[in-house]
């Protein structure tokens, strides 16, 4: 205890002032560290730091706070204190919250949504702009930064998973793109998983998908991938590995009900009858009644209908692509079409090239295997195998003139939408290893060209 003496004035029994040299005043050691401990801090916001570095300090800081978030669900009932003031000035959603017409009079709000960790690194971003993004939070803080509309932190959370997003996760992502409600992103990693379909389904992140999402990924025309029955086959994995999960045995009547209706999502009238012979059937997943529809189906196609529930469309891959000694470039997008059947079918593209080059080989987005080739009017022999058609001799496209490569698809086969040709390039010009190539018009269903500089 410390003792201050001073002068008191007081007032006499006669009414006049007195001075009593005697006052004392006490005072507490501890209770005088307090207050230079409070004049300290108070010193602290004024000591020429500036308007950032002060916020910094502010985060999370019982000082000047006027509203704590209690988190129920967190060990021990985690509380953070905020200012609301700071909070309004950086979400719209925080402004209706404290300062709107229906605004929050507690000084408590309870979080049930977000856990602590995740709201502690949503107030610095709030304080600070900095927003410490690490691979097991970034869609926890997306998820955040969308309820309270933090439109920046929003923005770096999804470029931060559009760098990250790769065969391996996409599948993943996109779950967590369905369960928080992210369209933005939900359609980004959509448009991956289909560009690069072959990749994804033989990954180990497709089994994880949920059953909605993959509801949504098997109807597109546009996954890009080999043979329909490999996705077949990567289906029947993911079903299998959600009866394990379940503790279901994968027998074919549990697999069926694992489907639904998934099953008539997969185009088995695209496959072929030795795919049919040695995949399909032996799994037992569809009845006797589908795979007779079907194997008749594959002996006498016709029409353009389904067959027994599943579609017989093709998934059109979305670009022409023209490739010189490995180099791809695309041409043009083209507009997915309505698969239809069509007799003798007819391919033309009318090419022109600033140097002499050999024609390799080339793909198609038809379903069939038997050909007449010709290049500048001359036939061709080749080899087919799974879509490419390989040439057998060398076929010469010469500058400065009009090459042809006309392909006649002999017999019923399964082509595009309502006409031939329905993809017309005028004038196209596109660049490979400084080889120009220009198409003047193109038909339907030829969909990459390989060339080699000759």
């Amino acid at each position: 205890m410390c003792c201050l003496h001073a002068a008191a004035t007081s007032i006499n029994n006669a009414g006049e002032p007195r001075v009593d040299n005697n006052f004392t005043v006490k005072l507490s050691l501890k209770g005088f560290l307090e207050c230079k401990t409070k004049s300290k801090m108070t010193n602290f916001w004024e000591a020429g730091n500036t308007v950032l570095g002060c916020l910094e300090q502010l985060c999370m800081l019982d000082h000047f706070a006027d509203v704590h978030f209690v988190f129920p669900k967190c060990q021990g009932q985690g509380l953070l204190p905020a200012h609301r003031l700071i909070l309004a000035m950086r979400s719209p959603v925080f402004e209706a919250m404290f300062y709107g017409g229906l605004s929050e009079s507690s000084h408590e709000i309870r979080i049930e949504d977000i856990p602590m960790e995740i709201f502690s690194l949503l107030l610095r971003y709030i304080y600070t702009d900095v927003a410490d993004l690490q691979d097991d939070n970034v869609l926890h803080v997306l998820y955040a930064a969308e309820k309270y509309s933090l439109n920046d932190l929003i923005e770096k959370c999804s470029h931060y998973l559009e760098l990250s997003l790769c065969p391996e996760n996409a599948c993943s992502l996109f779950n967590q793109t369905q369960l928080y409600f992210l369209e933005d992103l939900g359609c980004k990693c959509l448009e991956y998983i289909a560009d690069n379909m072959e990749t994804v389904m033989n990954s180990d992140d497709f089994l994880n998908l949920t059953s909605d999402s993959l509801d949504i990924i098997l109807p597109r025309d546009d996954l890009i991938f080999q043979r329909e029955v490999d996705l077949f086959r990567s289906v029947m994995s993911w079903a299998k590995n959600q009866c394990e999960e379940n503790d279901v045995e994968a027998t074919p009547e549990n697999i069926r009900i694992v489907l639904g209706k998934k099953l008539h999502l997969i185009r088995f009238p695209l496959l072929t009858k030795t795919e049919i012979t040695e995949f399909v059937a032996p799994t037992r997943i569809l009845n006797q009644c589908e795979m007779f529809h079907i194997e008749t189906f594959l002996t006498w196609p016709e029409g353009d209908s389904d067959v027994n529930g599943f579609p017989c469309r093709l998934r059109v891959p979305p670009e022409l692509k023209f490739a010189l000694d490995g180099d791809v470039i695309n041409f043009q997008q083209m507009n997915p079409g309505r698969g239809y059947f069509l007799r003798n079918g007819v391919s033309t593209l009318i090419i022109r090239v600033t140097h002499k080059v050999t024609l390799t080989k080339f793909k198609i987005m038809i379903i069939h295997n038997v050909f007449d080739i010709s290049v500048n009017d001359e036939p061709v022999e080749y080899s087919y195998e799974d879509g490419t058609i390989s040439l057998s001799k060398n076929a010469l496209l010469y500058p400065n003139q009009d090459n042809s490569l006309e392909v006649l698809a002999k017999g019923t086969v399964i082509a595009f939408d309502g006409s031939i040709p329905s993809l017309t390039l005028s004038n196209y010009q596109t660049n490979a290893k400084n080889v120009t190539m220009q198409i003047t018009s193109a038909a339907s269903f030829i969909s990459e060209i390989y060339c080699r500089k000759s």
